[in-house]
């Protein structure tokens, strides 16, 4: 069974992919925030999401007051780094792979006729 954190990072993953909730950019670049109704969730993460141990993803859940309620951080080899990942690609727009990626500009080069 899964724990309580993983239930609450799957709820919040597929509600960011269907559009049902809206992180909001914050002034700190890599930075987004979440308001429920009693706290706000703060998501931090690298600007290009380079899975990286200098570049962890900090989640924070704040009450309305500002103070802060938990602070997660993770790097690529701890628990929940991946879930919190997908997060951040969702809330980037970023759902390819790198493979997809490499794959769409393999397509782009293809079809330039640069002579």
């Amino acid at each position: 069974m899964k724990d309580k954190f993983e239930s609450f990072v799957s709820t919040l993953i597929e509600r960011t992919s269907n559009k049902q909730i809206k992180w909001e950019p914050t002034d700190d670049e890599g930075t987004y925030k979440l308001n429920l109704k009693e706290h706000i969730v703060v998501l931090n993460f690298p600007r290009n999401l380079d899975k990286s141990p200098e570049f962890p993803i900090k989640f924070e859940i704040h009450n309305y007051s500002g103070d802060l309620v938990q602070e997660i951080i993770r790097k690529p080899d701890e628990d929940y780094y991946n879930r919190l990942h997908a997060i951040c690609r969702t809330i980037k727009g970023k759902q390819a792979s790198l493979g997809d990626t490499v794959d769409m500009l393999m397509d782009e080069l293809n079809t330039l006729n640069l002579y």
